[in-house]
């Protein structure tokens, strides 16, 4: 687990530095991170080998983990249409 939090933290530093000039780098964001094979899910499916005591732990920092990215996926989509 703590492999995995440390994953999620330099995530994190790579979402929140993220800066998108145009609408197709929103779109690689949202696929990056946020798509159906992204990051985010992934984390999800690592799920399944966290031990029962730290799941609700786990799973709180995943949901907050999951919509980092989607706030930072909105706020970049409204700021590269601000600017195109």
């Amino acid at each position: 687990m703590e492999q995995l939090l440390k994953q999620i933290a330099d995530y994190k530093s790579e979402i929140a530095a993220f800066s998108a000039t145009d609408d197709k780098q929103v779109e690689e964001f949202r696929i990056k991170y946020l798509g159906t094979k992204g990051i985010v899910k992934a984390l999800m499916g690592e799920m399944k080998n966290v031990s029962a005591e730290n799941k609700k732990q786990f799973g709180q920092i995943l949901n907050d983990f999951k919509l980092f990215a989607e706030n930072k996926y909105d706020a970049s989509k409204t700021s590269s249409s601000d600017n195109g």
